[in-house]
């Protein structure tokens, strides 16, 4: 799972979920991922707590076009939304099968600004991908792993402007399926993608976009074994560990110059436990957090299906010291903004979110 924010303009008919000039989170969307052509898209309004939904179906004028494939990924570039990559049934497929289940390279978009235009096709990219992850940065998305063990390592850059895929130098190691990927500016090589995948022993990779080079970052992230999106503020990067320890806090910070992980010192107090297969991290400008999860129970068909979301702000005041040799148990302070429940049509236990 994968999000990274979208910018809706306040004059747009969806005004209730525009971002404001500080680019502060207002609005969530939720795509649906159902084997239809036409899908189901959710605006999770963080300002009244309201759940819309809409359709997106293929664009007027298309022919025989084919259903939404599973397992993609989903990012924005504005307000257009991409989704790239996944998986079909073989007894669906037009092209010529050779697994039960058949990858994909096609990409599909549309504008959450317009969504009765519908979805329309970019160019594919070089190679088919299921579960693969998807950053944007600089106006082009990369794209990361999630094919086969036959697949090759490298990536994928996508120009929306020249509607043009450019493969990626390999990274030098099975990318997989990608728990992290995150864009990070840092003090010394400038913008990079931060890339953790559970193929390499728990390491974090930064691929460099000024130099077109890997780097490796640390190899502290064996625990980091659950697809949570990740949210990097300043240089220390958010994410969920996973749950199996059940007296350990789920909010993690880990700092990427000193290379240490730091508890968020923050007691959620949830409804119903954290899923941290099914959660999210998102940063809000420069000094909040949004960590959001399932509340989905299979035993009640999904009648209290929702989403629940901690609104958390980040404190200046942390006791976390800037002496990274020091033996002191630091923390991140935090304290929570607000709650939000978003209520979900029963059927609806998975999907990729993004954030406006």
């Amino acid at each position: 799972m994968d999000g990274f924010a979208v910018e809706v303009p306040v004059s747009s008919p969806m005004r209730a979920c525009s971002s404001s000039s500080e680019k502060r989170i207002k609005c969530f969307y939720l795509i649906y991922q159902d084997y239809n052509a036409s899908f189901t898209c959710f605006a999770l309004d963080k300002e009244n707590g309201e759940t819309r939904d809409f359709t997106i179906s293929p664009a007027p004028g298309m022919t025989n076009p084919l259903p939404l494939y599973l397992l993609s990924a989903v990012v924005a570039l504005g307000s257009t939304v991409y989704i790239i990559g996944g998986m079909c049934y073989p007894e669906f497929c037009p092209e010529v099968t050779r697994h039960h289940h058949n990858m994909h390279a096609a990409v599909r978009f549309f504008d959450v600004l317009r969504p009765e235009e519908g979805w329309r096709e970019a160019a594919p990219m070089h190679f088919p991908r299921v579960m693969p992850a998807a950053a944007a940065i600089d106006g082009k998305i990369y794209v990361l792993g999630g094919s086969n063990i036959d697949s090759p390592d490298e990536g994928e850059c996508f120009d929306p402007k020249t509607n043009r895929w450019d493969r990626l130098p390999a990274a030098g190691y099975k990318v997989g399926f990608p728990y992290i990927v995150s864009p990070y500016v840092g003090r010394d090589v400038g913008k990079s993608i931060l890339v953790h995948s559970g193929w390499d022993d728990g390491a974090l990779h930064a691929y460099v976009l000024a130099t077109r080079k890997w780097e490796f970052i640390s190899r502290d992230f064996s625990e980091c074994d659950t697809p949570a999106a990740a949210a990097v503020v300043g240089d220390i990067m958010y994410t969920l560990l996973n749950g199996r320890d059940k007296k350990r806090r789920p909010l993690h910070g880990y700092h990427l110059i000193h290379k240490k992980w730091i508890p968020v010192d923050f007691d959620p107090n949830p409804e119903k436990e954290i899923d941290t297969e099914y959660a999210w991290v998102f940063a809000s400008g420069s000094d909040k957090l949004y960590l959001l999860w399932y509340h989905y129970d299979p035993k009640d068909r999904g009648i209290h299906n929702r989403i629940e979301c901690l609104e958390l702000r980040l404190h200046n005041s942390s006791s976390y010291s800037s002496d990274p040799g020091s033996e002191t148990e630091h923390l991140i302070r935090v304290s929570m903004v607000s709650r939000t429940y978003f209520s979900l049509e029963p059927k609806v236990s998975h999907g990729n979110l993004i954030a406006t």
